[in-house]
């Protein structure tokens, strides 16, 4: 049959459902000993990993997201392009691509089956996590881990996704150990890079699970394109891709234009704040972020209360104490007027979110979206240089018209007897 011809279509009753190639993959690769034995070392990782302090599993929650990403990620570029060009080693190709399937459907479920072993021994990490907690001091808040889970499987999709492409189309798994390169370039690069290049934040997400997407729809459609003849790809392969790009060039573009990073892009809304200064007697500088729930949160939602306005970086061991410090303060203060607000000085916009139901928290932790790379605390965020934040974790007292009177930095502000000495002589001064 010359090449331009039509490929005749398989009879149905020879063509698998997509599931089920799937599953054969899956389970195939599960049942080997390699798979085993990196589930296992994802298990010990996690247990190491999670038993972080605090009274809640926000810390470890929000760890065990971030070793997972960093290292599970290098894992799932390897991983991948080894499927990609599994049939060129292996000279099994012609045994494969002779089978009665679609060329799309052979190569989707190639990477869902081995994607899938991903998100397993991702479970694996996860779960060692959860039982490092457990005997580290109990589960309380275990939710924060289902938030990181999430966020982590996508960011592994795009990685899966761009590995899986470029050795698939390149027939060697050198192309697709580039985005190991890219990997571990951004990650050395922090200080020099827009947030925008990193699929690890969680406002990233959704540009880079639509760019993974679009990869691997290119994939399907220009994979052994002769074995087609003049058939061309499937409809539904050709609308997702070209919908995929369309929707990554929105998702970046909205990014863009939304963020506060001075290498791309600077907010002078979020400027403003610096405009402010923290000064005892004075007013604390306002300012007004999304909570933990999308909220929008300032000082001046809670009048007539004597506020504890916390900065906190969550990669920090001291966070977790932090926020358990404030959350017993509420409720042994509460009902006196004491009203916590934690900012969470985070570049992923998620962090707070992760603190908040790891913690259990019944006060507002807001998410400072303008925080970026700093090599001084105080530099992190225009909140941050507004607060003098040269220490953190760091606690600003207000009286009830919201006025400075204490400042606390490092273990004073979350150790020790200075915090509650600071809010019982706002109490006994303003007792209503």
């Amino acid at each position: 049959m010359p090449a331009s011809s039509a490929r005749p279509s398989p009879p149905a009753s020879l063509t698998l459902p997509l599931w089920a190639l799937t599953k054969f993959e899956l389970l195939g690769g599960m049942r080997a000993a390699a798979f085993r034995f990196l589930a296992f070392l994802a298990f010990i990782l996690g247990c190491s990993v999670g038993s972080a302090p605090g009274k809640g599993a926000a810390l470890s929650a929000y760890a065990t997201g971030e070793a997972a990403w960093q290292y599970l990620g290098l894992f799932a570029v390897i991983w991948m392009s080894l499927a990609a060009a599994r049939e060129t080693f292996l000279r099994t190709d012609i045994l494969i691509f002779s089978k009665p399937q679609p060329t799309e459907r052979l190569v989707l479920s190639r990477f869902a089956g081995y994607y899938f072993q991903i998100v397993v021994i991702l479970a694996a990490m996860f779960l060692g996590a959860m039982a490092g907690r457990a005997i580290a001091g109990g589960l309380a808040g275990f939710a924060a881990y289902g938030v990181q889970y999430v966020r982590v499987a996508a960011i592994l999709y795009f990685a899966s996704c761009a590995s899986y492409c470029l050795a698939l189309l390149a027939n060697t798994p050198i192309a697709g150990a580039l985005i190991a390169l890219y990997w571990i370039v951004t990650i050395a690069g922090k200080s020099f890079l827009s947030k925008a290049f990193f699929p690890a934040y969680t406002q990233n997400l959704y540009a880079y699970l639509f760019l993974g997407t679009a990869l691997l729809g290119l994939a399907l459609i220009a994979y052994r394109r002769k074995r087609r003849g003049s058939t061309p790809p499937a409809l539904w392969a050709r609308i997702g891709t070209a919908g995929a790009f369309l929707l990554t060039a929105g998702a970046f573009q909205s990014n863009l234009l939304t963020m506060h990073d001075p290498p791309a892009r600077e907010q002078q809304v979020l400027n403003r704040i610096t405009e402010q200064n923290l000064t005892l007697g004075e007013r604390v500088p306002g300012f007004t972020y999304p909570d933990q729930n999308g909220r929008p949160t300032s000082p001046s939602d809670f009048p007539n209360k004597i506020l504890l306005i916390a900065l906190f970086q969550p990669q920090d061991r001291e966070a977790a104490l932090l926020i358990a410090q404030l959350s017993e303060f509420q409720k042994k203060y509460g009902k006196a007027g004491v009203q916590p607000i934690a900012v969470c000085l985070s570049e992923d916009n998620g962090a707070a979110t992760t603190f908040a139901l790891g913690e259990a928290v019944g006060f507002p932790i807001v998410n400072d979206w303008g925080t970026h790379n700093a090599s001084k605390p105080a530099e992190l965020s225009p909140m941050a240089t507004a607060f003098l934040a040269d220490v953190l974790p760091k606690v600003v007292v207000t009286d009830r018209r919201h006025r400075a009177t204490a400042s606390l930095s490092g273990l004073s502000a979350y150790d020790g007897p200075e915090l509650e000495v600071a809010v019982k002589k706002r109490l006994d001064e303003e007792p209503e």
